[in-house]
């Protein structure tokens, strides 16, 4: 595997493993809790991010692959928000294994590109983002978006505890 993917592998394995230890040992209670109304449970959390991360990682397939020219969405795309309405119906040994299982999902994407796709540039749907290459997809939607959620999770148990 070449150096850069090497590199995105270790460091999503290294934030998927902080995720699930920081989510586990807990009651699906204490999974469900919610700082605020307008706060995400943790629960919510781990729903975002089975999701979310899968999405941006074939995202990077698709423009690699030539199946598209443009990448990304809003906020208010439909999938990304049924992810976190659907956590209520899912339980937290169901979510742990499927971010668990994201890391096999970025091996795949690294096995079935070459390193140099990272560098080709794409618009992005929202118009906020501009052209950017692919490394910006892996580096602020998929590593950085872990890290972000991380710290989410921290804040919420901090809050309860």
């Amino acid at each position: 595997m070449n150096s850069i993917f090497v590199s995105y592998q270790e460091q999503i394995d290294q934030k998927l493993e902080e995720m699930i230890a920081l989510a586990s040992g807990r009651s699906e209670e204490e999974m469900r809790w919610k700082p605020s109304e307008d706060s995400w449970s943790v629960q919510e959390v781990l729903s975002h991010v089975e999701e979310a991360i899968p999405y941006w990682l074939q995202e990077v397939q698709n423009v690699a692959a030539g199946r598209s020219s443009e990448w990304g969405r809003t906020l208010q795309d439909a999938s990304r928000l049924a992810a976190v309405a659907r956590a209520k119906d899912l339980s937290t040994a169901f979510l742990l294994e499927k971010v668990a299982d994201i890391k096999w999902t970025a091996r795949q994407l690294f096995q079935s590109i070459e390193a140099k796709d990272l560098e080709i540039e794409a618009a992005s749907r929202n118009p906020k983002f501009g052209t950017k290459p692919l490394t910006f997809i892996m580096d602020h939607f998929v590593v950085e978006h872990l890290d972000t959620h991380n710290k989410q999770i921290q804040r919420i148990w901090n809050q309860r505890d």
